[in-house]
């Protein structure tokens, strides 16, 4: 038994290196031409920025061509959730993603064309050259891990041939609430994961936003529309699921646990849960109790299983839920969320779970047609993968007309499994209905697909497959 600690300490290295921590610069000592940095940022400004002529005086140097300031000191300010000049509508770096980020775009474009697309001009500028593909992937693994001012994202030491010390956990920027009368922002309280742990946790927090919402939007049944769903966590997370309580059991029942603040002046205290002032600047919550996917927390009476669907879904740092013109969605004003939070930490020290959801209104004129949730995962197990082969079943729903369209479609939702070491795929297929007559191409359906692995006995894989689609 003696042998264990060292095998331990040894399977703990090769998972530092596959999910990312370690890297071979941490591991075996080589030169590092680039130098030595004190954060991935830094190094970005020092190996690609001033390295490609960015910074050069009559670029965005002491020109500040386009309102863009990439000199050191000032690079970080002008760039992270900061709208863009020459093309308006887009932010320079959205923190988290690459996708709405105009500064990626642009660079992309350049070194990969037959990818991206830039809506101005592809940079740097001729006669600089392209980025290489180290340099790219890089500054999307930045951008991707919350686009820090400190600290290092894992493996961008390697790219760019530096020196970087070890990684910790990044904090992200917050989320910008969106602006008072056009949207709202809620934000999950924080918790705590130490090092080298991995822990599933939910927790339920009461909200109440009805002052936020303008009196023209507020429906009815006590809910308001929105068209647009954007989150952003820390990094450490695998995955956030805000989960609407749709139980009876008041705030205040035992059934709960104890309430306490997270954060600000108050943390720790006891606080009253329908009191959305009594933790000040910070926020009360349930105790977080280890839970895969909030089955069995609390009283028990919200109807969450392994098929329930989310408000939303974030599998990354940060993720967007646009949905077509004229389709919303629809929030209670107030009322209760359960916060189910999965989140890896390899580093040496203990790292911050955060969250943000910004919601955007809907106004009167643009709510034509409810979203359409599909989240039919009663084929999951279902599945029967013989060893090395393959199985699909799959569940079909189907789409009737709506205000927002005059043509039906159906969309199938398939889980698959697949014998073997981790070899399963999955897919979200939406096709239009045969009986009807063919306007497709003036038709989208806007969807989007997160996918969760887990193993099962025989080494087998199965995927649920969940999808958000909108009819237009």
């Amino acid at each position: 038994m003696q042998s264990w600690p060292r095998v331990a300490a040894l399977i703990s290295i090769l998972t530092s290196v596959v999910h990312g921590v370690g890297s071979p610069h941490a591991a075996l000592a080589q030169d590092c031409e680039s130098g030595t940095f004190s954060s991935t940022f830094e190094l970005i400004e020092k190996a690609i920025f001033q390295r490609h002529g960015c910074t050069d005086d009559l670029c965005h140097g002491d020109a500040v061509s386009g309102g863009l300031d990439l000199r050191p000191g000032a690079a970080y300010e002008s760039l992270v959730d900061v709208d863009a000049q020459s093309v308006p509508g887009y932010k320079r770096i959205v923190a988290g993603q690459t996708a709405p980020s105009l500064f990626w775009i642009n660079l992309a474009a350049k070194t990969r064309p037959n990818e991206w697309r830039a809506p101005l001009r592809a940079m740097p500028a001729d006669p600089q050259p392209a980025l290489s593909e180290e340099e790219l992937e890089a500054l999307r693994l930045w951008i991707e891990k919350g686009a820090p001012a400190t600290g290092v994202v894992p493996h961008t030491d390697t790219l760019l041939d530096a020196c970087l010390p070890p990684p910790e956990p990044i904090a992200i920027k917050p989320l910008p609430a969106p602006a008072a009368g056009t949207g709202l922002q809620i934000k999950m309280p924080r918790w705590f994961l130490d090092a080298h742990r991995e822990r599933e946790i939910c927790f339920a927090m009461y909200y109440d936003v009805t002052d936020q919402v303008p009196p023209d939007l507020r429906m009815p049944d006590g809910t308001f529309r929105y068209k647009f769903h954007q989150t952003r966590q820390d990094p450490l997370s695998h995955h956030m699921v805000p989960i609407l309580y749709k139980g009876t059991t008041p705030p205040d029942s035992p059934l709960w646990g104890e309430w306490r603040c997270s954060g600000g002046a108050r943390d720790g205290e006891v606080c009253a849960p329908q009191d959305t002032s009594s933790c000040g600047e910070g926020l009360c919550r349930s105790e977080p109790q280890n839970s895969i996917a909030c089955i069995g927390y609390g009283p028990g009476d919200g109807g969450i299983g392994l098929t329930t669907a989310g408000i939303s879904i974030t599998q990354q740092t940060a993720e967007e839920f646009d949905y077509a013109p004229g389709v919303y969605n629809s929030l209670p004003m107030k009322g209760m969320i359960l916060f189910s939070s999965h989140a890896f930490n390899l580093t040496d020290k203990p790292g911050k779970l955060e969250a943000w959801l910004n919601f955007e209104f809907a106004q009167t004129a643009e709510q034509l047609s409810p979203a359409i949730q599909v989240f039919d995962a009663s084929a999951v197990f279902k599945v029967q993968a013989p060893a090395f082969g393959t199985d699909e079943p799959c569940n079909i729903s189907v789409f009737r007309p709506t205000r927002a369209s005059s043509s039906s479609a159906r969309t199938c939702t398939c889980t698959a499994s697949a014998g073997g070491p981790l070899r399963g795929r999955s897919s979200a297929r939406v096709e239009p209905r045969q009986d009807k007559p063919a306007h497709r191409s003036a038709m989208t359906w806007p969807a989007r697909t997160s996918v969760e692995v887990r193993r099962v006995p025989r080494h087998a894989v199965r995927v649920s497959v969940t999808a958000t689609s909108a009819v237009t």
